[in-house]
């Protein structure tokens, strides 16, 4: 009889028994979409070993600043969050899980982070993919309007 078997994350992915350096994520992006009506910039800043996430949302009369609120690292270990492999392919005498020709052990910086505006929550879900941070926004109301909760998702670049 064969039992059937899986492999724990951290046996695999070696990288997931090391802390996340967010140090690629800090500092100030903008949207890559100067006409955006959403988001148009967020800061990342990390102070007494927490990391911070201030966002500035389109206005007509300029931005809105939503405030710092805390924010979670989190390793990336999808197919482009990190980069190229930096790590031989085998790790243990056992391959690593290849996605294409990048490497799953080299884990680049995430974050997730969430405003509530009272009418309205935002979870914010980000990950650096190709030099530029994708932004995922899970938009939920919660005032009984009847509007519909929605996705968006926004690509910004480095402020420099």
């Amino acid at each position: 009889m064969t039992v059937p078997t899986c492999a724990r994350g951290d046996d695999r992915l070696p990288m997931l028994l090391a802390p996340v350096d967010p140090g690629p994520l800090l500092g100030t992006w903008r949207n890559a979409d100067l006409t955006s009506r959403g988001i148009v910039e967020i800061t990342c800043a990390w102070r007494d070993d927490q990391m911070f996430v201030r966002v500035a949302a389109a206005d007509s009369g300029g931005a809105i600043d939503w405030g710092e609120v805390p924010a979670v690292p989190h390793a990336d270990i999808s197919a482009t969050g990190g980069g190229r492999a930096a790590v031989p392919p085998v790790v243990d005498g056992r391959p690593t899980p290849h996605y294409a020709d990048i490497s799953a052990t080299e884990a680049g910086p995430a974050f997730s982070a969430s405003y509530d505006h009272g009418f309205l929550r935002v979870h914010l879900q980000a990950r650096i993919n190709l030099g530029v941070l994708v932004v995922a926004m899970f938009n939920d109301f919660t005032d009984h309007s009847g509007r519909m909760d929605y996705f968006h998702r926004e690509v910004f670049i480095r402020d420099q």
